[in-house]
């Protein structure tokens, strides 16, 4: 046994200067120095996935992972093995009176061998053998040297399936055993004279085979490297082993009971360090280190007594996973790379996660302003509007309004300034957004009345209420804007009606509520307007139903709902209105649901769908179509679509990269492209439905379960689902349909 020194050694504990700058995907988690936790690409949280005791895991410490070739996910935990197919847990327990069964359900260790089946590794059971064709367990105990196979203990603290097929078990107290599962053999690698080869320690903590066959080892004393042609093992002095891993440039990590981590370059000996530093945010976030993993893009995964951190190499800072995800001075005892690029969580205590690579569907932007101090509001996005250049222009309540690009990234800030108010925007808290086919911007505000932006020469017109002017504006609280087609924007107002503005003239004429005359607009809270193909306009209000108004006459038809009467309409605040390529008009309401008005008889009624139809929450902020005729509906729990085809819905979570399960009212857009905007409490979400529909069609961790079954048919196998859908019809990607929308802002308020 040979001893080795740190002949170049050196200490991490916060950034190190990178020779030169690096973009690369290593780079797609920005790191962020000072709040010291990390986020993806433009600005989304990463893509947590939480399970628990309530989703049928059968203890909340997670002390294992493997993700097996036939796709399941097994979990170790201190009261059972589990198997998850992604959609249900499946447990195997210990029972007493089975040979065949578990023989202890606090496991350790897994590892999966060529022919698929699983080794496990206990507390006080030795290791087992699943069985993948009987849904068995075979068991190796502890037994006399003249049994065969036996093992020196039964406490197990590792597990190795090499690639000859043998079977490396680090145990608690009594060494290193290797198991020919073939022959039987069973070979002892410890400290004492009966073993192969000697071992700094017997206490086995951790193990890993090398890319040259070489078998690591950590142990409480150290680092040995086993190398099983000589028979020979060499010892290096690094501290207490808890965890190791190869990289994929051969590189050997090794975290440490504590004193943080280390990663030793086989090549040169080089030994750098990395330390818990409380001065340093971007240091590691503490030296007990109990879990190793590396993704896709080479970043490597750190789980530690204080959570998971994650370390961008070139800058060798750690990013850390904060509170707001649930993680935050969570112990992490365990991670696994999955097949799909995710990344598996085991935690002490505080159940499992899994953190899911794949590129979103669903695209999370936070609308940062330039002002750290006004985030909050930056955050709270209202309205969009699409320019003539493809810009899209995002309203926020209290931070004004932003161009971005596709990207998300702000090109140009649209802010009030008190101190030359007549030339910039009247008030930072943006209700609605309209881009008229003349390039102008209109921006409806709070109190500050109405807007008009001139791209070309940055000019603004202010619109106010003037009590004494009949030909003013209704009021200076703007809930909705929309352009018709003959070019004249209306303008939905909190209080003052509708007003019908003709941008050539800046002439006004209101339209409003009068308690003495039936057929005067039903209430003064506008909050969506929508062309019908007659010129007259359906309105929708707060509180006043819906309304079919005759711009010419000024005389109103409503739309109330009657209690006891199914079909009229569900409710009396009208939040969103679309027509659909069929002329068939759609409402959504708050508390209703959505309604579809249907024809029959002298009076039109209306087909209302609620949750008992599927959809995830009755207050319906905004309807936008794809191409395919389906129908995006923003709500207070999450997006939905829904088919009229087939009236059936699909719903969208938090799971799936939404901004919050929240939205807001009216703070919708489809542009162009097809590409759908939603915005709510949090930013907003821009995706591509079909794309959308097609990656969340695809189980996100276990698809080789559904890929294999046919082949190797497994007891209590369920098909993974990726999006909470009673049915999900298959996107398609050509063109159809036709979209003739309401605009409107965040919710109706005084």
């Amino acid at each position: 046994m040979t001893s080795y020194r740190e002949p170049r050694a050196s200490v991490m504990t916060g950034p190190r200067r990178a020779s030169r700058p690096r973009r690369s995907l290593a780079l797609a988690l920005l790191l962020a120095a000072t709040t010291a936790t990390f986020a993806i690409a433009d600005g989304a949280p990463p893509r947590l996935v939480r399970y628990s005791l309530a989703d049928g895991l059968s203890q909340a410490t997670v002390l294992s992972i493997l993700h097996d070739s036939r796709g399941f996910v097994w979990l170790g935990t201190e009261d059972g093995l589990n198997r998850f197919d992604g959609e249900t847990f499946r447990v195997y327990r210990q029972d007493p009176s089975d040979p065949s069964s578990l023989p202890a359900g606090f496991i350790r260790a897994l590892a999966e061998d060529a022919d698929g089946n699983l080794w496990v590794g206990t507390e006080g059971g030795g290791v087992a053998r699943w069985d993948s064709v009987t849904d068995r367990f075979v068991r190796y105990r502890r037994g006399s040297r003249g049994a065969a196979p036996h093992l020196a203990d039964e406490y197990v603290q590792a597990l190795l399936v090499d690639r000859g097929g043998r079977v490396w078990v680090g145990l608690r107290e009594a060494g290193l055993e290797r198991l020919d599962p073939v022959s039987g053999k069973v070979t002892h690698f410890g400290r004492g004279p009966a073993s192969a080869a000697g071992l700094s320690d017997d206490r086995v903590t951790a193990l890993v085979e090398s890319g040259d066959g070489s078998i690591w080892v950590g142990t409480r004393s150290g680092l040995d490297r086993l190398d099983p042609r000589e028979g020979t093992v060499r010892s290096y002095e690094v501290g207490a082993v808890r965890a190791l891993f190869e990289d994929r440039s051969g590189g050997l990590w090794i975290g440490h009971q504590a004193d943080g981590l280390t990663r030793l370059d086989r090549s040169t000996g080089e030994l750098v360090r990395y330390r818990h530093d409380a001065r340093d945010a971007t240091s590691l976030s503490n030296d007990h280190v109990r879990a190793l993993a590396e993704d896709g893009h080479g970043r490597l995964w750190v789980g530690t007594h204080a959570g998971l951190d994650l370390l961008e190499l070139e800058s060798g800072s750690f990013a850390h996973l904060g509170g707001g995800d649930g993680l935050g001075g969570v112990a992490v005892v365990s991670l696994h790379r999955d097949r799909k690029d995710g990344i598996w969580i085991g935690t002490n205590l505080a159940g499992l996660a899994r953190w899911d690579g794949r590129q979103p569907a669903v695209v999370h932007h936070r609308v940062a302003d330039g002002t750290a101090g006004d985030q909050a509001a930056a955050d709270i996005v209202t309205s969009f509007a699409e320019d003539h250049e493809g810009g899209i222009w995002v309203g926020t309540y209290g931070a004004g309004v932003m161009r971005v690009d596709r990207a998300g990234s702000t090109t140009l800030r649209l802010r009030r300034d008190a101190q030359a108010a007549a030339a910039t925007l009247s008030d930072d808290r943006v209700m609605a957004l309209l881009a008229d086919r003349g390039g102008s911007l209109w921006i409806g505000t709070r109190k500050g009345g109405l807007n008009r932006y001139e791209a070309a020469s940055g000019r603004f017109t202010s619109y106010r209420h003037e009590p004494d002017n009949p030909h003013g504006l209704g009021a200076d609280g703007i809930m909705s804007l929309y352009e018709d087609a003959a070019g004249v924007v209306w303008v939905g107002t909190f209080g003052g009606g509708l007003g019908r503005l003709d941008p050539r003239t800046g002439r006004l004429r209101s339209y409003r509520h009068d308690p003495a005359n039936p057929e005067s607009l039903s209430s003064d809270r506008v909050t969506c307007v929508l062309e019908a193909p007659d010129g007259l306009l359906w309105v929708g209000t707060d509180g006043g139903g819906l309304n079919l108004l005759d711009p010419v006459t000024g005389k109103s038809r409503s739309y109330r709902h009657q209690p006891g009467e199914p079909s009229s309409l569900p409710a009396d605040t009208v939040l969103a209105l679309h027509r659909d390529a069929h002329g068939s008009l759609w409402v959504g309401t708050r508390g209703g649901g959505l309604a579809r008005m249907t024809a029959g008889g002298e009076e039109p009624g209306f087909r209302v769908y609620t949750e008992r139809d599927g959809l995830p929450n009755a207050v319906v902020y905004a309807i936008r179509p794809d191409f395919d005729g389906g129908l995006w509906m923003s709500t207070n729990n999450g997006l939905s679509r829904f088919d009229p085809a087939t009236g059936e819905f699909a719903n969208f979570g938090v799971r799936h990269g939404l901004q919050a399960a929240e939205f807001n009212f009216g703070a919708s857009l489809r542009g162009r492209s097809g590409e759908l905007y939603f915005g709510g409490i949090n930013g907003y979400n821009a995706f591509q439905p079909a794309e959308l529909l097609r990656l969340a069609a695809q189980p996100p961790a276990t698809s080789l379960v559904h890929q294999q079954a046919a082949a190797a048919p497994m007891p209590g196998v369920a098909g993974l689902q990726g999006v909470e859908s009673r049915s999900l019809a298959t996107a398609r990607d050509d063109s159809a349909g036709a979209e003739s929308d309401s605009g409107a802002a965040s919710h109706p308020s005084s």
